[in-house]
């Protein structure tokens, strides 16, 4: 959920909010939890396409992700603002 607000790599990879080897989001481990992607490339064929996941697949400026609940790894798809 927090790895697609991110829109640069070290803002992705600052996040740390779940503690792999206690399996516990109450204290984090030191180790980025979100993967860095780069955004869609293209805008035209942007809006409906999927964003979120465990992944984080995040969407190009001037999108947002639509997320499909509010579970940490939800997904979604990317619609315009």
């Amino acid at each position: 959920m927090y790895c697609s607000d991110k829109q640069s790599e070290k803002d992705c990879l600052s996040i740390d909010v779940y503690n792999q080897k206690t399996d516990d989001f109450s204290v984090p481990d030191g180790s980025p939890d979100c993967k860095w992607s780069k955004p869609i490339a293209s805008p035209s064929s942007v809006e409906g396409k999927f964003c979120g996941g465990i992944a984080g697949v995040i969407c190009p400026e001037s999108y947002f992700c639509k997320y499909d609940g509010k579970y940490p790894d939800a997904s979604g798809v990317c619609l315009k603002r």
